[in-house]
């Protein structure tokens, strides 16, 4: 299953189909037009859903999933921030949080393209993704699920794009642990500890925002 949240029905360059956007509780749909770089799918990039800072926690919950241990693949391109720190959130699917701190900016850059994985069992047809607030507006651009064969049932650590090269990639420090026995690479990265820009928000509380990130279209 592929979503592109905030978007249209999307056909990718690998003849892949993303069903227009659903299964969310709450956020705004933002979108650009301007080339988003790492990518052959601009239009995966190109929209978002953002949640803003009250209000309920922006989660989408996607029902009648077969049971069984999945890869789930978010996608991102911070569009909108232009310096480290100006927004943070972490990611909890199936209630554990499973990425912390994700500053994509630091990660990425602006208008790149950044994909982490992380696995989640389903035991009851239903699978839940939550964006929590830490600085500013948390956000998503394209969710995807892949039902891992049971030959690979366990724990996939978050995984980072590596192919990413921007100039904030100082910014970012990766780490590689690669099995040769699961089907799919176990990475895991450790993201830099964001610094306050000038123009960002000092406070961190959960629900407050200082500019109201990303206006509605």
């Amino acid at each position: 299953l592929r979503i592109n949240c905030a978007g249209r029905e999307y056909v990718d360059s690998n003849d892949n189909v993303w069903i227009a956007d659903n299964y969310f509780n709450t956020g705004k749909p933002y979108s650009v037009t301007r080339p988003i770089t790492n990518t052959s799918d601009q239009s995966l990039y190109q929209s978002e859903r953002w949640d803003p800072p009250t209000g309920r926690i922006m989660t989408y919950t996607i029902p009648n999933i077969p049971n069984g241990d999945y890869e789930v693949t978010l996608h991102w391109a911070e569009v909108y921030a232009s310096s480290i720190g100006q927004r943070v959130f972490d990611v909890a699917v199936q209630e554990e949080v499973a990425i912390e701190n994700l500053d994509i900016f630091a990660s990425a850059g602006k208008d790149t393209a950044l994909s982490l994985s992380t696995a989640a069992t389903v035991v009851n047809e239903e699978i839940s993704i939550s964006f929590l607030r830490k600085v500013e507006n948390p956000k998503i651009n394209a969710i995807e699920l892949r039902l891992l064969p049971s030959e690979f049932l366990g724990t996939v650590p978050l995984e980072l794009d590596t192919t990413t090269s921007t100039d904030a990639s100082d910014s970012t420090t990766i780490a590689l642990s690669i099995s040769t026995t699961s089907a799919v690479e176990s990475t895991t990265a450790k993201l830099a500890t964001p610094t306050a820009d000038e123009t960002s928000p000092t406070s961190t509380v959960v629900g407050t925002t200082a500019s109201g990130i990303e206006a509605t279209t």
